[in-house]
């Protein structure tokens, strides 16, 4: 809850529609290295973060934003 009082709940909508998810996937774990140790305390904040924001999406919008809509054009 801290998280999201802190740094979610005063986000502008524009900031708000994003796919955390598919960032976190890109951006937020090291898939061959997924070992997390006691230290990394980083991941756990991206990861909080992410929870947050999924939260306020829930919120305001009805539902958590997937990019998933958006078509790739392959020439």
């Amino acid at each position: 809850m801290k998280t999201w009082k802190d740094y979610v709940r005063e986000l502008p909508d524009d900031e708000l529609i994003q796919d955390r998810s598919e960032w976190m996937k890109i951006y937020g774990r090291d898939i061959e290295n997924d070992i997390i140790s006691q230290k990394d305390r980083f991941l756990y904040h991206q990861e909080l973060y992410t929870i947050a924001i999924e939260m306020e999406q829930l919120n305001r919008l009805g539902k958590i934003y997937y990019n998933k809509d958006k078509i790739k054009s392959i020439v």
